[in-house]
């Protein structure tokens, strides 16, 4: 280091930063749905990222597109362990039913 020069400060990695979305540290998920009627036709994906960009979210496994007889959908899905965020996305929804989705770590 040259003489009368500062060090350069460094960012501290271990401060938190605010996110939009909640972390999961999970390799297997369980994802449900449930809708207020029959939902006709409908289809929606699992989709997870490494962070909270949209651009970066990928799909993990075929798209969704049953309910039982209740309305409702529950599966189990495995997801690469680097990625920290999950979201559903739907991608159709024929007719005017609310739905309340959830994603659980298993």
């Amino acid at each position: 280091m040259k003489t009368g020069s500062r060090p350069r400060s460094r960012s501290n990695p271990s401060r938190s930063r605010s996110r939009a979305a909640p972390a999961i540290s999970a390799a297997a998920l369980e994802l449900s749905v449930q809708f207020s009627g029959a939902p006709v036709a409908f289809s929606f994906v699992l989709e997870t990222a490494p962070i909270d960009s949209d651009g970066l979210y990928v799909g993990q496994g075929a798209a969704v597109a049953v309910a039982d007889s209740n309305n409702f959908v529950i599966q189990r899905r495995e997801i690469p362990d680097s990625h920290n965020f999950a979201r559903l996305k739907f991608t159709a929804l024929a007719n005017n039913v609310n739905a309340v989705g959830s994603i659980s770590p298993l």
